[in-house]
């Protein structure tokens, strides 16, 4: 990597990484290797190039059982119920040991599930929203006949969620200082 990046570059944006809590339990040294030995990997030429800043696609599920809510920013992750959340805060604290010693911005952005037509359909919101869903139309259809899969089919039309593109163009906008 370091011999292709030429020129001044404004910040790193680091969002690779297998995808699921639930693979996590069936090869967890992948996942650590990912989030953090792979963090890692791009902070050592992200400091060595001397970008200004790093954001990390870390999770919510680095929250873990806290049970102060709202979560806030500022509390530490130290109640996590799953290894993957434990790499992801592992990426974290890298990312923060490089910003104390180098003076790299450091990001993580702690997303949690992106409900869309296109999302993985194992994860749980998903089949929850399908249960709902079913439960919705077996009473709307009782009570008001086929108004609901008008109404049904607005919501879908109309349904914009965060999409992978929309993630990282909120990841650059962060990075780009006010004007």
């Amino acid at each position: 990597m370091r011999q292709r990046l030429r020129g001044s570059y404004m910040a790193l944006v680091h969002m690779a990484a297998p995808a699921g809590m639930s693979t996590s339990l069936l090869d967890p040294l992948a996942y650590r290797d990912v989030n953090v030995r792979g963090t890692h990997n791009l902070l050592e030429p992200a400091k060595e190039l001397r970008f200004s800043q790093f954001v990390f696609g870390s999770s919510g599920s680095v929250s873990g059982a806290n049970p102060n809510l709202p979560w806030r920013e500022e509390e530490h992750a130290v109640l996590l119920i799953s290894l993957y959340a434990s790499s992801k805060v592992g990426g974290e604290l890298h990312g923060h040991v490089f910003s104390h010693l180098y003076g790299l911005r450091f990001m993580a952005l702690r997303f949690f599930t992106v409900c869309s037509p296109r999302q993985r359909p194992d994860l749980a919101i998903h089949k929850f929203g399908r249960r709902i869903l079913d439960l919705l139309r077996y009473e709307a259809k009782t009570l008001f006949g086929d108004a609901i899969a008008k109404f049904a089919g607005w919501i879908k039309a109309h349904d914009r969620t965060m999409s992978a593109e929309a993630r990282v163009s909120g990841c650059v906008r962060t990075c780009v200082p006010p004007i």
